[in-house]
């Protein structure tokens, strides 16, 4: 099992990722969402053991180690960390991956060093070999990209990071990454994603989220956003209603307070009662948003 206990990043202009918890079943399929692809692919690099979070400790069948992580784990088609060029061809990726494949793979009876075409063939992929990885299907891709992580023996969990990002229907996207976790041969998948569907047959967990993992349900499908915009309805509403309840209140202060004919005054009171204009620019921009910050420049730091 994978697990991630209350690990944290930190970023230039503050913490990017909160205390999250969350763990991955051996052979199964598990989401982690995040809202920003910084914290998609800090979580990705955290949960892979490519980068050491801040705060917390991420453990491989209970250890917390990082060695035995990164022997076991594989980050997969993560933005301009591990994502293929767009201008490679499906032979030159596999040829690339297949070079840097540690060579304590590449012995045993499992791990024989293979070539290429013979690679291209044994996945049935080798109608593909000339074709330019940004012109595959987005699942098509994926899937590439995982039988390449898998074809290092040692490795069980598989870390995707933003798969979504591809223009997928996530639903479909989520039942092809589970189809190739398998119990028997020791895959696992987890997808980082920008939002899962309400899902209640695959685990799922929030970036921030420190009690555990839980799995998703319709009633956690909507995101903090949307709820956030929910409880702004109806707070506006009540308020709404309490105006119109207190209309002959107002009308008779009104008439005792008229100016006189030709001015214009506006009611204090009644200003107080009218909520803000959510169409305003202050209240369209988001206030958590923190400013853009270079992931690479962070992991320099970090080293």
């Amino acid at each position: 099992m994978l697990e991630l206990h209350d690990v944290a990043f930190d970023g230039h202009h503050g913490r990017l990722v909160e205390p999250t918890s969350f763990s991955v079943p051996d052979g199964g399929l598990a989401v982690l969402q995040a809202p920003t692809a910084m914290m998609r692919t800090a979580l990705a690099l955290i949960a892979s053991g490519r980068m050491a979070p801040d705060a917390g400790e991420v453990r491989i069948d209970g250890v917390a180690e990082l060695r035995p992580l990164r022997l076991r784990t594989a980050l997969v088609d993560a933005p301009t960390i591990t994502a293929p060029e767009h201008h490679m061809t499906v032979k030159n990726v596999v040829s690339e991956f297949l070079a840097l494949r540690p060579l304590r793979s590449r012995v045993g009876k499992q791990a024989r060093r293979i070539g290429v075409r013979a690679w291209l063939a044994e996945h049935d992929a080798d109608d593909l070999a000339g074709a330019r990885i940004d012109t595959l299907e987005p699942l098509e891709r994926v899937g590439l990209l995982l039988e390449l992580a898998f074809s290092d023996p040692q490795v069980r969990f598989a870390v995707v990071d933003s798969p979504d990002r591809h223009e997928v229907d996530r639903d479909q996207l989520l039942d092809f990454l589970e189809d190739r976790c398998s119990v028997e041969h020791e895959r696992a998948v987890l997808a980082v994603l920008e939002e899962a569907p309400a899902r209640e047959d695959i685990p799922c967990g929030f970036a921030g989220h420190h009690e555990g993992p839980f799995v998703l349900s319709a009633e956690h499908a909507e995101d903090p956003e949307t709820e956030a915009a929910g409880e702004t309805g109806a707070v506006d509403e009540t308020a709404a209603a309490t105006q119109t309840t207190d209309d002959d209140v107002e009308a008779a202060a009104a008439e005792e307070t008229a100016p006189a004919a030709g001015t214009t005054e506006l009611d204090e009171t009644g200003r107080d009662d009218i909520a803000p204009d959510e169409t305003s620019p202050d209240d369209t921009e988001p206030d958590d948003i923190a400013p853009e910050t270079d992931l690479d420049d962070l992991l320099e730091d970090k080293r």
